[in-house]
C-alpha cells in the first residue's frame, strides 16, 4: 500500500474487504452472504466518496471489512503508519 500511495503521491484510501467467513468481535462465526455484504461495501464506498473534508484523511488510510474481529455498527477508517 505504502508503494502505491508514495508513488501517486495523493491522498489514499484502500478499502480492504474479505470475502470469507470471519469471526466477529464477539467471537461468533459469520459465514458469507453476499448481498448485505455487497450493501455494506457500496456503502462504505459511497460514504468515502461524499466525505465533507479531505482534511479528514491522511496520507494512508484503510478500511477493513468482514475480517476476524470486525464490528458491523464500528467500520473506522485507520490510518496506515509506514513501519
Amino acid at each position: 500500500m505504502w508503494d502505491i500511495t508514495q508513488v501517486l503521491d495523493i491522498l489514499t484510501l484502500f478499502i480492504h474487504y474479505n470475502p470469507d467467513s470471519y469471526m466477529t468481535s464477539d467471537r461468533i462465526q459469520n459465514d458469507s452472504n453476499n448481498k448485505k455484504r455487497t450493501h455494506k461495501l457500496l456503502s462504505c464506498i459511497w460514504d468515502v466518496i461524499h466525505l465533507q473534508s479531505v482534511k479528514e484523511l491522511q496520507f494512508l488510510q484503510a478500511i477493513y471489512l468482514f475480517y476476524d474481529g470486525y464490528d458491523k455498527s464500528n467500520t473506522e477508517i485507520t490510518t496506515v503508519s509506514d513501519a
